[in-house]
């Protein structure tokens, strides 16, 4: 993908502007967020976040407002090339004054394409929050987060039941009294994991559906 084949250049411009080589690094991954295809890349550079981020500012991109509250160590630019628009976001690194830099990059000549039928039906006041596809439609993985009104126990068992209507068949539940809590779910190939979190009067929901790699040994 034509997205993804540009994120070594951008990331070795970063390891240029920092004070040393990457440390580490990872190959591109291309996954899909609420619809939107994004390729990302991350590298360890040399350089807290604040500093890296002015150093880059004027050379990478604009710096854009953080995505937490002002005290968060998270630094972020972006930069609009031609059809493309990446997103650098700087964290704490695994060392004191190094940097973790994420790279996304959305080729905004793309549609966004439908979001994937959600395994099994939600509370009525279920909000969705994100579903993020990891690799190619129906791929290997797909998790959809949302946010329910009640207590975590009372939704996970509402979710038991839903998955049970809908030909998920129950693995392994977690003890009531386990924070958070979670069941296990198998239909066909593939697997359901479900994770309940509370979250004062609301419940943070999260399902992952996992399936078979193909080529993969059963």
């Amino acid at each position: 993908m034509l997205i993804a084949r540009i994120l070594p250049g951008v990331l070795l411009s970063l390891a240029q502007a920092s004070s040393a080589a990457a440390a580490q690094q990872v190959a591109p991954v291309v996954l899909r967020v609420n619809g939107v295809s994004l390729a990302m890349q991350w590298q360890v550079l040399e350089g807290a976040p604040e500093e890296l981020a002015r150093r880059l500012q004027d050379r990478w991109g604009t710096r854009l407002p953080g995505p937490g509250a002002a005290s968060s160590a998270r630094r972020l630019l972006g930069r609009q090339r031609g059809p493309f628009h990446e997103t650098l976001t700087l964290s704490p690194g695994p060392r004191a004054g190094t940097a973790l830099a994420l790279v996304a990059v959305q080729d905004l000549r793309r549609r966004p394409a439908p979001l994937p039928p959600r395994p099994l039906t939600l509370p009525v006041a279920a909000q969705l929050l994100n579903v993020i596809e990891f690799g190619a439609p129906d791929g290997p993985a797909t998790a959809w987060t949302f946010e329910v009104a009640g207590a975590a126990d009372v939704v996970l068992k509402a979710i038991d039941t839903a998955a049970r209507e809908a030909g998920w068949r129950q693995r392994i539940t977690l003890p009531l009294e386990s924070r958070p809590q979670a069941l296990w779910a198998q239909r066909a190939a593939q697997e359901l994991a479900a994770v309940a979190i509370d979250s004062g009067a609301r419940t943070r929901l999260v399902l992952l559906v996992t399936s078979p790699v193909a080529g993969a040994a059963p």
